[in-house]
């Protein structure tokens, strides 16, 4: 399901650049909008954990120069989902074509790298990447879960 901006109930922009003082700006939005919708303890953690996985590696990787570059991530709720769209100028890169890393072997034997993104899947019910006008998009959707 994708969802369409008359279908939403809340939604929140956050603009901000690739620097530690972003990254703050983005967490302290990020909690503003969980309190505001009433995210449970599980469902704001793991988003929460995915939203910083994914942007932390744009801030770290994305970017060839070291120049200041504005990341965009819009947080939308539907009735039982949050969709997170993030975006971003950096290098083209697709974080869905990242093989699923292996799990089972002892860490020290297991490459470097890939199990972000594997948490990443873990936490979302789907994501989607496509990229438009040099601008990467990363969209995040997770079904929240029912407090019964």
């Amino acid at each position: 399901m994708d969802i369409n901006s008359s279908e939403s109930i809340y939604r929140r922009r956050i603009d901000f650049l690739n620097s530690p003082q972003g990254m703050d700006k983005l967490y302290a939005e990020f909690q503003s909008f969980a309190q505001k919708v009433c995210l449970l303890e599980n469902d704001y953690r793991e988003m929460y954990l995915a939203l910083d996985e994914v942007v932390s590696n744009i801030v770290r990787y994305a970017y060839e120069d070291s120049e200041e570059h504005r990341i965009i991530v819009d947080l939308i709720l539907c009735n039982d989902l949050i969709e997170v769209r993030i975006m971003d100028d950096g290098i083209p890169f697709n974080a869905l074509t990242v093989e699923k890393p292996i799990i089972d072997e002892h860490r020290r034997d297991r490459p470097i790298g890939g199990l972000g993104i594997h948490l990443v899947r873990e936490f979302m019910d789907k994501l989607q990447y496509y990229r438009s006008d040099g601008i990467n998009h990363l969209v995040l959707r997770r079904k929240l879960s029912c407090d019964t």
